[in-house]
């Protein structure tokens, strides 16, 4: 089932095992995608994350929006494509 909306809440403390764990078994191209660089980041950044089809999606604050996610910050973190994503 592609992700919604609903299905976003913003990163937190919480989620780091969770967004550790995802990172370390579909490492990222670049280095910058890491937990705690999203984590410190996330005030200046406002991020959003779901789970869905065994992947993790990072959704960022659309400039003058930032309490709605609507901008992708990359490709899902896990075997899911884009496209079955959305």
């Amino acid at each position: 089932m592609p992700v919604a909306l609903s299905d976003f809440h913003p990163l937190d403390l919480a989620d780091q095992a969770l967004v550790s764990d995802y990172l370390r078994r579909f490492p990222p191209e670049i280095s910058e995608h890491t937990f705690t660089n999203l984590f410190a980041w996330r005030a200046a950044r406002p991020l959003w994350l779901a789970a869905a089809l065994d992947a993790l999606v990072f959704a960022s604050a659309a400039p003058g929006h930032p309490a709605v996610p609507a901008i992708l910050f990359g490709p899902p973190v896990g075997p899911a494509s884009v496209v079955g994503i959305l």
